[in-house]
């Protein structure tokens, strides 16, 4: 069997997108890796389900072993090397044991985990930590609920600008057993989102104390939008009908009625007539306010599985997707800010009963399909998917660059192991979202073409400009982030800055395209790219909004090779 080792600084995270990762299922970490530097010696054995952030960064938990079982967390911010981020530590009288699965990493690169302690008021103390920092430590008072305590804190997420959320639960006895639960937000978790009695527009009965909200909920990159499966109790709701979608503190209505299990699913979003909403699983949500949800009617079991997007059913059980049969489950779904929805879904394959990883209509891989498990970026014969697996075993991030964790036959022994797959586009966004212009939306960039400098193909593509506006694109080595003077927007480069050709490359809203001549980026004075560099690119463009002013697009990291 191949060995293999884990360089903690060997390379870029940029590389994730590069040319030779495209349609390749590459493993970032695998069980049996050997850690190097402070932690020689020890070996990975477990291996988590990964969370992203907007920058291009992804964060995922491993446990190694090598003396007493120590848990981490592996990954990076964006545009920096893979590595440990954090592992099990002390901080005051708090000593960290191990880390829930769930995580979530911010714009910056800080991680929003869940961390069982020692040193607490309460024996083995469940807690939420962002960075080395405790948000909430069973035990503990409530900051904003008076005479409450906390009494589990899970599944923590984090916006890109760095505030923590979690479920939580709370006791009005210290140490005592859950009397009600939430969802919470802030470095303290001080603000209530929702909670246990809580009545919300659109439904027929108040929060439940004891499911108030699912452990799947998504808030959006910036905390803007929520949604989430509510769980209801009081005289009108049953153990069959006591679920229903909630968006933004409102019941999510489709057709004019409320999503809620046992209410009829309209013809309008994909129902057949008759079928009802029977339960709720994955959810997401963007900053546009663009949401999905999966779950089932009650339909027939063979076609009873949905996965609903704004409001109408885009896949259902039974369905082909890019060639495959779904039948059975959708095991984990995510969205990411742009709309790119990545799901693992039961299929039927020649029948035998198999799995396969979707990004929208697109199979990226399937049971029985091989991967680069050395990391090489070309497959290894003979290292094949057995099973997708963890909970939220996939995350999707910006320029369709999913991660996602496996088992592998790695040549007659099975291992876990996270993968990246790189789809489509080159680059990486990140400096995500851009502020709305007047046409509405965040302006976007994106490239076309390849990221070799020798083939000198790669077109920059800007859209979502304000109609009848002008621009430009430019170029630069160094990310930033500042407003200058008569912007709405945010530059997201910084140093030395080239704008192309404001002749020959001026653009025309709402979208343009500029093939970019590598040769002469046109810094001052102009320089060829060279393989290895990363090069970042936005476009300005002016707008009303609504008086004469300017903006711009996101930012663009490419990695040229």
């Amino acid at each position: 069997m191949k060995k293999t080792t884990l360089l903690l600084a060997c390379a870029s995270a940029a590389l994730l997108a590069s040319s030779a990762d495209a349609q390749v299922a590459r493993a970032l970490l695998r069980e049996g890796d050997a850690l190097t530097g402070p932690f020689a010696g020890r070996t990975v054995v477990t291996v988590g389900g990964p969370n992203v952030n907007e920058n291009g960064g992804f964060a995922a938990r491993f446990t190694s072993v090598g003396g007493v079982a120590l848990n981490h967390v592996f990954g990076s911010g964006g545009g920096a090397a893979p590595g440990i981020l954090r592992t099990e530590d002390t901080f005051g009288p708090l000593t960290q044991t191990a880390f829930e699965e769930h995580l979530g990493i911010s714009d910056a690169g800080i991680v929003s985990y869940s961390a069982t302690c020692n040193g607490a008021v309460v024996t083995s103390a469940d807690t939420v930590w962002f960075g080395d920092t405790p948000v909430a430590v069973e035990g503990e008072p409530h900051p904003t609920l008076p005479g409450q305590f906390w009494r589990f804190a899970s599944r923590p997420d984090v916006t890109g600008p760095g505030i923590p959320y979690f479920v939580g639960g709370i006791t009005s006895t210290q140490g005592g057993t859950t009397e009600n639960r939430g969802l919470f937000l802030g470095l303290d978790g001080g603000t209530v989102i929702a909670l246990g009695g809580d009545v919300l527009p659109g439904l027929p009965e108040p929060l439940s104390t004891n499911a108030s909200v699912g452990f799947d909920y998504r808030l959006s990159a910036l905390g803007t939008h929520h949604i989430y499966e509510a769980g209801m109790s009081g005289p009108t709701v049953t153990t069959s009908n006591d679920k229903a979608v909630v968006l933004n503190g409102s019941g999510l209505l489709i057709g004019g009625s409320l999503v809620q299990e046992g209410t009829l699913l309209p013809v309008s979003a994909g129902g057949d007539g008759v079928e009802n909403w029977d339960n709720f699983d994955f959810l997401g949500i963007t900053e546009l306010g663009s949401y999905f949800f999966s779950g089932d009617t009650d339909a027939a079991t063979d076609r009873d599985e949905i996965l609903v997007i704004d409001g109408v059913i885009a896949y259902r059980e039974g369905d082909l997707i890019d060639g495959k049969l779904t039948a059975g489950g959708l095991e984990a779904a995510a969205m990411n800010e742009i709309g790119q929805i990545a799901f693992v879904w039961d299929i039927d394959d020649g029948g035998t009963s198999s799995e396969a990883l979707f990004l929208n209509g697109t199979c990226l891989l399937a049971i029985g399909d091989e991967v680069d498990w050395d990391g090489n970026g070309s497959v290894d014969a003979g290292f094949v998917v057995t099973n997708f697996t963890g909970i939220g075993n996939v995350a999707v991030g910006s320029s369709s660059i999913v991660f996602f964790t496996a088992d592998v036959d790695a040549l007659g022994t099975i291992l876990d192991g996270l993968f990246v797959y790189a789809f489509g586009a080159p680059g990486q966004n990140y400096c995500f979202p851009a502020i709305p212009n007047s046409s509405g939306l965040p302006a976007t960039i994106r490239a076309t073409g390849s990221t070799s400098a020798a083939a000198n193909s790669l077109t920059l593509v800007a859209e979502q400009l304000p109609a009848g506006q002008f621009g430009y694109f430019l170029a630069g080595q160094t990310q930033g982030f500042f407003t200058p003077p008569g912007s709405q927007g945010v530059i997201c480069l910084s140093g030395t800055i080239g704008r192309f050709n404001q002749i020959a490359q001026i653009i025309q809203g709402p979208s343009g395209s500029l093939a970019v001549d590598l040769t002469a980026i046109p810094v001052s004075p102009p320089v060829a790219v060279q393989p290895g560099e990363t090069w970042n690119f936005q476009c300005w463009f002016r707008d009303n909004n609504p008086v004469p002013t300017s903006n711009f697009t996101d930012g663009l990291s490419v990695t040229f090779d």
